[in-house]
């Protein structure tokens, strides 16, 4: 393919990029955050208005529950996995490459968190006849005791007790000042003091939509949208797509009235004509098919005719290389093994307008020719796709 064409294709698919619709995503909720545990605490927020270190300290010694309210006025959401076991933990220590230091760390916390002792006892970290002395561990068996102890130290930062972190709070000054300066230096605690009023704003505040679930719900809700414009029927509770494998031949297909001989099902596999028995897919490292469940299936008269993978981009990342390698893999395997069937790659997103969307696209569009669509490609296509699936022969 010559950089003309290439340039042409580029322009034209650009051009019919989408941007996405915020409104269309998940919608954001209040948070309903129950403020009357929260009374005493706020009243001397409110009639402090700035803290020192030492003021702070004291604070969550006498009312470790305040940190939930730092937590929801400083965050989007919550603090972090990273940041939660910093909270619980001197990472300073945790982290030392002296192996005896971190034991000593560790035994000394589980003399003093009996939540912490609990949780290793059972995990069969520790015997539960008590805490060890560092030297009844012996030299070899350290390194094991110290893996397991950040391996439940990670799940219990993971799962974030609340419960128990307003215990640390309340019972090691370490702790607490530790979150103090934490709040205060890093997140500039009273400077956003200044600017909000905590009741009204904890009242008033709404949970944060999940972006990352709304990305991949734009597009197929969209995609769901044309299909049907465009003539196609979901199938629903037909039998054709009763099962998670659509069948592709050797099976009594179900009989479609004309007005519902052009169907389309989503998150289905579909029975590979060159291996049977086994879904298309793309090519393992070892050269097998490995499973594939298409987000869409199109078909003609119950036999499935298009498969197709939709994502939506707004930024660069990871991502998009590994469903770029998938998909250029995936396609060439349908091309040339699974006759009277076509796999498209329908993407979209602000990513196709920047400068390495755009060697992204004229990298993979050789290959893909007309299989690689966005939503306004596609919905120009469409009626040209039902032609063609109509006179397909497997």
């Amino acid at each position: 393919m010559i950089q003309e064409e290439i340039d042409r294709l580029y322009n034209h698919f650009s051009s019919m990029v989408h941007f996405l619709n915020p409104i269309g995503g998940e919608s954001e909720t209040a948070l309903g955050m129950n403020l009357v545990p929260y009374k005493d605490a706020l009243d001397i927020i409110e009639q402090k208005g700035k803290f020192e270190h030492g003021e702070l300290t004291n604070l969550l010694a006498e009312h470790p529950e305040t940190f939930d309210l730092f937590e929801q006025i400083l965050q989007l959401s919550n603090f972090t996995t990273a940041q939660w076991t910093f909270m619980m933990f001197d990472l300073d220590k945790l982290n030392s490459s002296d192996i005896t230091e971190v034991t000593e760390y560790l035994l000394l916390n589980l003399k003093q968190d009996d939540h912490l002792r609990d949780c290793f006892i059972k995990k069969k970290i520790i015997d539960s006849g008590g805490v060890p002395s560092p030297t009844e561990i012996q030299s070899r068996e350290r390194t094991l005791f110290v893996l397991k102890a950040k391996q439940e130290i990670a799940r219990m930062s993971k799962n974030r007790d609340s419960a128990h972190l307003h215990r640390r709070l309340s019972t090691s000054r370490s702790v607490r000042e530790r979150v103090a300066r934490y709040l205060l230096d890093v997140k500039a605690l009273n400077c956003v003091l200044e600017g909000v009023r905590p009741r009204a704003y904890l009242t008033n505040k709404r949970k944060v939509a999940d972006t990352k679930s709304a990305h991949g719900k734009y597009g197929s809700t969209i995609l769901s949208t044309r299909l049907k414009e465009a003539g196609f029927k979901e199938c629903g509770d037909l039998d054709i797509c009763k099962q998670k494998m659509i069948q592709r031949r050797g099976t009594t297909q179900l009989m479609l009235s004309q007005d519902t001989e052009f169907c389309y099902c989503t998150e289905k596999q579909v029975e590979s004509a060159a291996n049977p028995g086994t879904s298309i897919s793309s090519e393992s490292g070892s050269g097998k098919p490995l499973s594939k469940r298409f987000d869409f299936v199109l078909l003609y008269q119950s036999k499935p005719r298009v498969v197709i993978e939709t994502n939506f981009y707004t930024t660069s990342g990871s991502k998009i290389g590994v469903n770029e390698k998938e998909y250029l893999s995936l396609h060439r395997y349908i091309k040339q093994n699974e006759k009277g069937l076509r796999f498209i790659w329908v993407t979209d997103g602000n990513y196709w307008l920047t400068s390495t969307g755009r060697k992204t696209f004229e990298k993979l569009v050789p290959d893909f020719e007309d299989s690689l669509m966005n939503f306004g490609t596609l919905t120009e296509d469409l009626w040209s796709i039902r032609k063609q699936m109509s006179e397909a022969e497997d």
